[in-house]
């Protein structure tokens, strides 16, 4: 291996160890929504209100406190950051007769959409990209318009004032994603090659809601503020959190052609370095073995891959991953590419948290199981533009554009980078 690639893998793992050293906030962004008005829902003291029976009340939501549980889960697809190609510029061949290696000859592939050619023995391959995610939907339902009900809890014997309820509506819910990735591949032999895949995540949410609490009851029960008789309680979150996704170890194994069509096996093996909690990881070690095929029709080069995101700690959280699409050689030094690429569960996922109950005293007397069931397919098409610069150095621009609204999703997602091999 040569200094240059020494040099460079030492770079990743420097940055993989430099992230890490981030301070980490007092708690995670997931956390401090769930915690948005309390983690057991809203609590208000009852006394001497005239006509009240006093007792603390407990206003809490299934709903309200699945919205952390449910995100801290969709967080998987948070942090589902574009992972370019482990070969996105040219791929490389040896010259018996000049003893050099030359560039295939072709179409430049796709961006993201894995290539069947490998890069090079004893070639490297490094690239820097950055992607700006500024999610705006949860299952179709703006970020900034969702809202809950909290009821009250059965505390005294069907009073009248059990049927009083509060709602919170989230009037701001911003949480973006800026990602920058650093990407190395090497050339281990004409038809091996190994990738290492690194994202670095600044995260930011701004979150504001307001609770406003419908009494039932003449005269009225509940107040935020017993003294003023305040029935409103704004609450919000501002916080941000930097540090590593998860980095990916990526390896790719060239076949012969089949029927004309280039293809390929590899593996990616998911290593949870990011916070599940804070957007930036998926929580857990994954595998995920992989076939791509491609050939070239004249300028036209088609593509696909497909493969099974495997977690073997929770296999309901196993993903089919697929893609393909076109690119189009429009000149030697462009190329224009639109893919499909999707990913699905293969099975439902539940998701259960423990709602309390509480006495007329306040006191926690247990919680019930609250089971939620929910199968995401995330599907976006993906235009973009790859341009070879000079020499051996690429750039590229792309977009990924939702096509469903399943999941934690964007309106549209940004991308560009460079890459250039050794």
């Amino acid at each position: 291996m040569s200094v240059r690639v020494a040099v460079v893998i030492e770079g990743l793992v420097g940055a993989l160890l430099w992230a890490m050293t981030v301070p980490a906030f007092a708690s995670s962004l997931v956390d401090q929504l769930d915690g948005l008005f309390g983690q057991s829902g809203i609590t208000l003291a009852v006394n001497n209100v005239p006509g009240a029976v006093n007792h603390t009340a407990h206003f809490r939501s299934a709903s309200l406190q699945q919205l952390g549980t449910l995100t801290s889960t969709l967080s998987a697809e948070a942090s589902d950051f574009p992972a370019v190609s482990t070969v996105p510029g040219f791929a490389y061949q040896y010259d018996e007769k000049l003893q050099v290696f030359t560039p295939v000859t072709g179409s430049f592939g796709s961006i993201f959409v894995e290539r069947p050619e490998t890069l090079g023995q004893g070639k490297f391959e490094f690239g820097l990209s950055y992607a700006y995610v500024d999610f705006k939907q949860l299952n179709g339902t703006d970020l900034d318009k969702l809202d809950f009900t909290l009821h009250h809890n059965d505390c005294c014997h069907e009073a009248a004032f059990e049927e009083d309820t509060i709602n919170v509506d989230f009037q701001k819910f911003n949480l973006t994603s800026n990602v920058i990735t650093l990407t190395g591949t090497y050339g281990v032999t004409p038809r091996l090659d190994v990738n290492l895949l690194l994202p670095i995540v600044y995260t930011d949410m701004d979150v504001r809601a307001l609770a406003t609490i419908h009494n039932t009851t003449n005269p009225p029960v509940h107040f935020f503020d017993i003294a003023t008789g305040r029935i409103t309680q704004p609450e919000s979150v501002d916080d941000n959190h930097l540090g590593v996704g998860d980095l990916q170890l990526r390896s790719k194994y060239r076949l012969d052609q089949i029927a004309g069509f280039g293809t390929a096996v590899g593996m990616t093996f998911l290593l949870p370095s990011g916070s599940q909690d804070n957007f930036q990881g998926f929580g857990e070690f994954t595998l995920e073995p992989w076939l791509v095929t491609g050939r070239d029709f004249g300028p036209i080069n088609v593509h696909a891959s497909g493969g099974f995101q495997i977690d073997p700690q929770s296999l309901d959280r196993t993903r089919v991953r697929y893609a393909g699409g076109l690119a189009w050689q429009v000149i030697d030094r462009v190329a224009l590419i639109t893919d499909i690429i999707g990913s699905s569960n293969l099975t439902s996922e539940d998701e259960t948290i423990n709602v309390p109950q509480f006495d007329q005293a306040g006191n926690l007397t247990g919680s019930q199981k609250v089971t939620t069931k929910f199968n995401s397919t995330i599907v976006d098409v993906v235009p973009g533009i790859k341009v070879n610069i000079a020499g051996s150095a690429f750039a590229y621009f792309s977009a990924f554009v939702p096509i469903n609204d399943s999941g934690l999703r964007t309106d549209f997602t940004p991308t560009g980078g460079v890459e250039m091999s050794f």
